[in-house]
């Protein structure tokens, strides 16, 4: 439920991609994910500017169990014309859904085509996912707007059954 989750920050770190690491990716220290089975939110921030960073991401159990992800972070900005544009964000986030307790550790390749970029990492467990709040209370609206369709079809199609009213002439 989502008023229940605790949103605990289980994760976090920074690091640096160089051209000269390309093609080498890099493991962190192992950390706790506690509790029952809940999702895990990965949250990773990079410093592009008019550039990008894909991060290749593995979320490791320590008995082996894999959760293979990636996510590119991607900022460009400038003038066109006169207008400023900007498209693309400095951060971005991937959902794992129920991942059970236990010692994790991440496996992480970046590849960019920037000299160095620098990136941080954070893990969150337990996180609120108030989308599927949103889509109960649409579908709770839904219904009544669908029992007033019917009521109104209901009637109109009894109205168009019956004779015209009588004018006060006769």
């Amino acid at each position: 439920m989502s008023l229940l989750a605790q949103n605990k920050l289980i994760y976090e770190n920074r690091f640096v991609f160089r051209q000269a690491d390309k093609g080498k990716g890099l493991v962190t220290d192992f950390f706790q994910i506690p509790g029952h089975t809940s999702n895990v939110v990965v949250k990773s921030t990079a410093d592009v500017n008019n550039n990008w960073i894909y991060l290749h991401m593995t979320l490791i159990h320590e008995e082996g169990r894999a959760y293979d992800f990636g996510r590119e972070i991607s900022y460009y900005h400038g003038v066109d014309g006169g207008e400023q544009w900007s498209e693309g964000s400095i951060s971005d986030e991937a959902i794992l859904p129920a991942v059970p307790a236990g010692k994790y550790y991440l496996y992480i390749g970046p590849e960019s085509s920037a000299p160095s970029v620098n990136y941080a990492i954070h893990v969150y467990r337990d996180v609120p996912q108030w989308s599927f709040l949103l889509l109960a209370l649409a579908a709770l609206c839904f219904l009544p707007l669908i029992m007033k369709w019917r009521s109104s079809s209901f009637e109109a199609a009894r109205w168009a059954e019956s004779d015209p009213p009588r004018s006060k002439e006769d």
